[in-house]
């Protein structure tokens, strides 16, 4: 494949994999809800499965994935499409870790330990924090500017007032959100980590690369 036809690749891989951010993977075997390594191997499987398996996921908003041996072949798969990418284009695919590098985009979201259960609305803030992680416009934004040249944002769920805390540490942008998102919909969880990102997009100049939050259809609320 030409650099050029890697890229696309794997800007399709992640807009699919970061669509599927919301919907809750099962694993029967286990009878558990998949997270981690386990989930973005569910997810691989997922994508492998075609564009079919992927709607009938989103559809639904879960899926069931049973997890076996077999499945260790997709940490090969995501090294392979990781190198490859970092080979063309100079970017690193997977979060970055350690030292940041020009043009790296890390965006978390976090979670007290203490809450087991994940609502809808840290679903939808997850499936955000991804957009902004692997959008292209961003990382080409920050490798086009003299400051800064990384982002690194966590938004933490919190049920306490929200804080903001933002600076510049070297190159880099370092922001640290609280967002109230104990329960709500998916669309509010989104909601909130735009809040989040519109902050660093006003003051330091950065693309919107979330768009408009779409409207709740219905005043979905977990139990």
């Amino acid at each position: 494949m030409s650099p050029a036809e890697i890229t696309a690749f794997v800007e399709e891989f992640r807009s699919v994999e970061a669509s599927l951010a919301a919907v809750e993977i099962w694993d029967p075997l286990c009878d558990m809800v998949l997270d981690g390594d386990s989930r973005e191997f569910a997810v691989v499987r997922l994508i492998a499965g075609g564009p079919e398996v992927v709607a009938r996921a989103l559809a639904a908003g879960r899926a069931e994935v049973g997890l076996g041996p077999e499945d260790e072949g997709a940490e090969e798969v995501i090294g392979i499409i990781s190198a490859a990418y970092e080979r063309a284009t100079g970017l690193s695919f997977a979060s970055p870790e350690g030292e940041p590098h020009p043009g790296e985009v890390s965006a978390q979201m976090n979670e007290p330990r203490w809450w087991v259960l994940r609502s809808r609305a840290h679903r939808g803030a997850a499936a955000a924090c991804r957009e902004i992680e692997r959008s292209q416009v961003l990382r080409e934004f920050l490798l086009g500017h003299d400051r800064p040249i990384e982002l690194f944002m966590v938004v933490e769920a919190t049920t306490s007032d929200r804080h903001t805390h933002v600076y510049l540490q070297g190159a880099g942008i370092m922001a640290l959100f609280s967002a109230p998102l104990s329960r709500g919909s998916v669309a509010e969880g989104r909601r909130e980590v735009v809040r989040c990102y519109d902050v660093l997009r006003e003051r330091y100049g950065l693309p919107d690369v979330l768009g408009p939050v779409p409207p709740d259809s219905l005043p979905h609320r977990d139990g």
